[in-house]
């Protein structure tokens, strides 16, 4: 997918038809994505949120600034998406 989102500035798999901005890039390289990064946009599905995190907060920026685009409560813990972002 991050092959066709930067040589067709296309997401096929959950965009078809709708063109990115030039200025969109993909990559599967968590540090290479988050190196810099004054605001990281956490849009993942909100069951995987806790794994995701796990990958990626050794490469966060400390004083990145985080937003969550995700809805309703891990199953299991009951938390909601900003408390499992907290935990």
């Amino acid at each position: 997918l991050c092959d066709a989102i930067n040589r067709t500035r296309t997401n096929p798999d959950y965009l078809p038809g709708v063109e990115l901005p030039p200025g969109v890039t993909a990559t599967h390289d968590a540090a290479e994505a988050a190196s810099g990064a004054d605001t990281v946009v956490l849009a993942v599905p909100s069951q995987s949120l806790r794994e995701n995190l796990g990958r990626w907060v050794a490469v966060l920026p400390e004083d990145a600034v985080l937003v969550s685009l995700m809805k309703g409560v891990e199953l299991g813990t009951s938390l909601r998406m900003s408390e499992v972002i907290r935990d």
